[in-house]
């Protein structure tokens, strides 16, 4: 009966799409990198509350900086610090609505909650065990509700080795954990200065995953394949969407810039990097929600996507429906800039957002043999700027 049950839930999507066109970006708005008002640095993540009003996260300063739907600066709604709403080792951020901004904090594990104008909220504790005093780092929240899907890691240190446990869960809005979708163990090498990127052992069917508000969660756990699958919170398969997409092999640039992509320091010596990778590219690279509908993000290799098209995605009902094929064409520069599509629909783009990534993490990689990086000193200040399709 239960295999009868999931066959009336496995859809099959056409190869070719019903439609295709080009969605292409128009400029709303953009700061100013030499503004009396404000100071940023990298600017990561971005997130969007009810009135239309941005709220940028600087993971360099840690800091969070308000603007409006026009954008005008408005505020420094949070600041570094160890106080109520202060921030340290921020990394995302996202609207809980009514009224929250919310930051997980990785060390110590918490998650900070602020109303929108900057007024501390009571912090969130995450704990996977009731009977458990172990606090679980959460690195991504995504609200549904008055639910949040979340995913986090846990450090787990013993005689025999040392290990890191990811999960993906349901918590609500006291921050218990009201389900489990499942967890991954990975053990850490014993000498930090002996690190291996190992691609099968590092993938995880949960990696890939986004939540809407009708109380959906989708993932897709086949790296070698088009394949989605739905459940609810409790965490019960609804549907599985399947596309006769296949992983294609991987290009010689493609393993030279997995392998150069890569630098770790530990205590000033730069750590031995093995790698064991796979011959394919996965087909899908992510999910995500966009007005009522999923969007799966395909992973294009370098030269197949037509000049300032930065990403290609299917559009999906909920139901698995196949609705088009789109192209996002956002002005940006590949080498200098960073992309990232917001929660609303709109695009941030971060000019000259590379270099100052690079900057903030300086610390932690060693760039000597990397020519690019020689003169980040005279690198132009990072610019955010706010697009949105064009009517």
């Amino acid at each position: 009966m239960l295999h009868f049950l999931l066959l009336l839930l496995a859809i099959q999507i056409p190869t070719e799409s019903p439609s295709s066109r080009t969605i292409e970006y128009e400029e709303l708005w953009r700061t100013d990198p030499y503004s009396d008002e404000y100071l940023m640095g990298n600017v990561m993540a971005a997130t969007t509350d009810d009135e239309g009003n941005s709220y940028l996260l600087d993971a360099q300063l840690q800091e969070v900086f308000k603007f409006d739907a026009d954008g005008n600066y408005v505020d420094t709604v949070a600041r570094k610090g160890e106080g109520p709403g202060e921030l340290d080792q921020t990394w995302s951020i996202a609207y809980w609505s009514p009224g929250a901004i919310i930051l997980p904090r990785v060390f110590p594990p918490q998650v900070i909650r602020i109303a929108l104008d900057g007024t501390p909220l009571e912090e969130l504790h995450v704990y996977r065990d009731p009977a458990d005093d172990a606090k679980a780092s959460v690195s991504t929240i995504t609200p549904v509700g008055d639910f949040a899907v979340v995913m986090g890691s846990m450090f787990q240190f013993g005689s025999d080795g040392s290990k890191m446990v990811m999960w993906l869960g349901v918590i609500d809005r006291n921050g218990s954990v009201v389900h489990e979708f499942g967890d991954m163990e990975r053990e850490l090498p014993s000498d930090p200065l002996k690190q291996v990127v190992d691609e099968q052992a590092e993938f995880w069917e949960w990696n890939r995953w986004a939540a809407s508000d009708a109380g959906h969660v989708f993932r897709a756990p086949d790296r070698e394949k088009w394949l989605i699958e739905r459940y609810d919170l409790d965490g019960n398969l609804t549907g599985t969407f399947s596309r006769d997409i296949k992983a294609r092999e991987r290009t010689e640039a493609e393993f030279e810039d997995m392998k150069g992509g890569r630098t770790f320091v530990f205590n000033g010596q730069k750590a031995d990097i093995s790698y064991k990778l796979l011959d394919t590219e996965a087909p899908l690279r992510g999910l995500v929600i966009l007005n009522g509908q999923l969007w799966v993000i395909h992973n294009q290799a370098e030269g197949e996507l037509p000049d300032g098209v930065w990403r290609r995605a299917s559009v999906l009902s909920f139901d698995g429906e196949l609705i088009e094929d789109v192209d996002l064409k956002v002005p940006h520069d590949p080498e200098l800039d960073t992309v990232q599509l917001l929660d609303d629909g709109r695009v941030m783009v971060v000019e000259n957002g590379v270099a100052a990534q690079r900057s903030q993490f300086a610390a932690f990689t060693d760039d000597s043999d990397n020519p690019d990086d020689e003169d980040l000193s005279d690198a132009e200040p990072a610019e955010v700027v706010i697009y949105a399709p064009r009517p």
